[in-house]
């Protein structure tokens, strides 16, 4: 038996004038647009905040090009509009659209040689999201921040403040800066490196020996068992967790787990930390003494926390999460001191060795084994922190050198040499944030 058909709904005009009726009700557009007010502001200040940010990297050319100061907002509308293009259009289409804006504001007596500089430094404004930021352990006359384009492989610019500090950084550009009683947490733009804000931790804080971020926090590790939570917005001190095991070093988080590997001469032991209540779990002995005044630098991948132990040779403690308990520990080869830098790729985990030159050796984490070392070129000595972006391998030597490494062929590329005051490197890190 086919099914009943029902019958087919008619449509009134009284309908049509209730609904329009309804949804422009005074009582009614309120509840709507309240609704969708966060929405629309997030995506409105995520938007302002790009166009705005490009107007500083425009002034440089304009004044070089003796552009009349009256004119500046007309290029900079041409400037944003041209932005706006780099992020709808691609290949041949934003080829066609550039060259139809250039050639719009040309027939509007406007300079094309200042129109051509401009549009190079939106073209590298809009694909160059990334840049490297290294740190330094700052003394007079010593560089202590530096960040380097990774588009032209340039260093574009440097900060000494002037002061001795172990510059640890998490991407935003914040500076945790260790050395100093209580520590000082810096916040810097992300280009040029100028000052924003700053804040001191409290006394009896202690130095900061670690350092991590996530959502609106940061957590700094300190000398005398705290790791202090600050926000971000506004940069304040929020509250302290005295975790009682030895100095904090290296801080990692994983969602709602914080990891926090002790340093300083200690045996190393691996504290979990719930961040939602921001209380201390379980501990795990590792077992490894470090050496000197070092951190054991360490990576997460597929559910296991790498922990480098900076020892002659370096070793390498893999620890279960699920378990929370140590798996195994690779132990490197000779003339392959500590284990630093520590970063994964595809399958592969890469550590830097203390050596003149310095190494890389290449893990297989499927069998958690040592399948290669590369030897950095001669003067390119100590690989201290690493960071890879796309295919390319970045090491930041202990001093002078930021070195490129192809992961496909795991062979050097080049170096850029960043100047005689990049001494006693601390931190490499990439951010991609833009103010």
């Amino acid at each position: 038996m086919s099914p009943r058909r029902g019958t087919a709904r008619r449509s009134f005009a009284r309908r049509r004038i209730r609904r329009i009726r309804d949804k422009w009700d005074p009582a009614v557009i309120p509840r709507r647009f309240k609704k969708l007010e966060l929405v629309r502001r997030t995506t409105l200040t995520d938007a302002l905040d790009e166009y705005v940010g490009l107007e500083p990297e425009l002034d440089p050319e304009l004044t070089v090009k003796g552009v009349p100061a009256d004119q500046w907002p007309y290029y900079y509308g041409f400037s944003k509009r041209m932005l706006n293009i780099y992020e709808r259009f691609s290949g041949a289409t934003l080829q066609e659209e550039k060259t139809s804006l250039i050639t719009e504001y040309v027939s509007r007596g406007y300079s094309l040689p200042v129109l051509e500089q401009l549009q190079d430094v939106v073209e590298e404004y809009a694909l160059e999201p990334d840049y490297l930021f290294a740190g330094f352990e700052g003394s007079p006359g010593d560089i202590d921040l530096l960040n380097v384009s990774m588009l032209k492989f340039t260093k574009i610019s440097e900060r000494d403040d002037i002061y001795s500090g172990m510059n640890y950084l998490v991407p935003g550009i914040y500076d945790g800066m260790g050395w100093a009683d209580p520590g000082i947490i810096n916040y810097f733009h992300p280009k040029t490196l100028s000052w924003i804000s700053s804040l001191t931790l409290n006394p009896g804080d202690g130095y900061i020996w670690g350092f991590a971020e996530t959502g609106n926090n940061l957590y700094a590790g300190t000398s005398t068992q705290l790791i202090v939570k600050c926000t971000k917005s506004p940069l304040a001190r929020v509250a302290a967790l005295n975790v009682a095991e030895g100095v904090n070093g290296t801080l990692i988080i994983d969602g709602d787990i914080m990891y926090c590997i002790t340093a300083l001469q200690a045996v190393d032991k691996v504290i979990k930390i719930d961040l939602p209540s921001f209380t201390k779990g379980a501990v795990l002995p590792l077992g490894q003494r470090i050496n000197d005044y070092l951190r054991a630098d360490a990576v997460i991948s597929g559910g296991f926390l790498y922990v480098g132990i900076p020892r002659d040779p370096g070793r390498i403690v893999k620890v279960n999460l699920t378990t929370f308990l140590v798996d195994s520990t690779l132990t490197l080869g000779v003339n392959e001191a500590e284990a630093r830098g520590l970063v994964v790729k595809e399958g592969y985990l890469y550590a830097g060795c203390w050596e003149a030159p310095g190494k890389i050796v290449k893990i297989d984490l499927s069998t958690f084994t040592k399948v290669a070392t590369l030897t950095l070129a001669a003067g390119e000595d100590i690989a201290y922190d690493m960071q890879i972006v796309d295919n390319t391998l970045y090491v930041l030597c202990y001093d002078y050198y930021l070195v490129r490494i192809n992961l496909t062929t795991f062979t050097r590329i080049d170096a850029l040499n960043l100047g005689t005051g990049a001494i006693y490197a601390t931190d490499l890190i990439v951010a991609t944030t833009k103010i």
